[in-house]
């Protein structure tokens, strides 16, 4: 009988044990994940979340796309004027309005020639200088400031072309 009442007792303290074990799983089942969760950055060797930057967007479904964005600048119209001493480079806007001439101060004797370009963001503008029988490369910001000469190469440079530098 002993061995019986023996036998029974470990038994019921298993089937507790295993009640307590499973009542315990289903809480962790149960239990709701931390809303404070943040995925780490991704790298070339780690999985993870990615921060969207400037210029991008996530759809709802998580399709990553780029921002359009309405540029003004880029609805600039740059050309030039021959006149006696060189040429003027004058600026408008795409529909004509705003029309104005660049104001561009660069040393005795050297002239601007044909074929200056906007760069892409529009924020500067790239032309070619003359002076005697050198040639030169300048840029400067769109209102004239900021002259920076870019190509010095003398004789030689008249080999370039602006497509080349922008």
């Amino acid at each position: 009988m002993k061995k019986i009442f023996m036998g029974s007792a470990a038994l019921t303290t298993f089937a507790i044990s295993m009640l307590v074990f499973q009542m315990s799983c289903k809480e962790d089942a149960i239990a709701q994940p931390s809303s404070d969760y943040t995925l780490p950055t991704a790298t070339t060797s780690t999985l993870g979340g990615i921060i969207v930057g400037d210029g991008l967007d996530i759809s709802g479904d998580g399709t990553l796309s780029i921002k359009s964005k309405k540029n003004e600048r880029l609805n600039l119209v740059l050309y030039s004027k021959d006149i006696a001493s060189g040429n003027e480079l004058w600026l408008c806007n795409i529909d004509g309005s705003d029309n104005h001439k660049i104001p561009i101060f660069l040393p005795e004797g050297y002239k601007i020639t044909n074929g200056a370009r906007l760069t892409p963001d529009g924020a500067k503008i790239v032309f070619g200088v003359t002076s005697s029988s050198d040639m030169y490369i300048y840029t400067c910001d769109v209102n004239g400031s900021n002259l920076t000469k870019i190509v010095d190469d003398g004789p030689t440079s008249q080999y370039y072309s602006l497509e080349d530098v922008y």
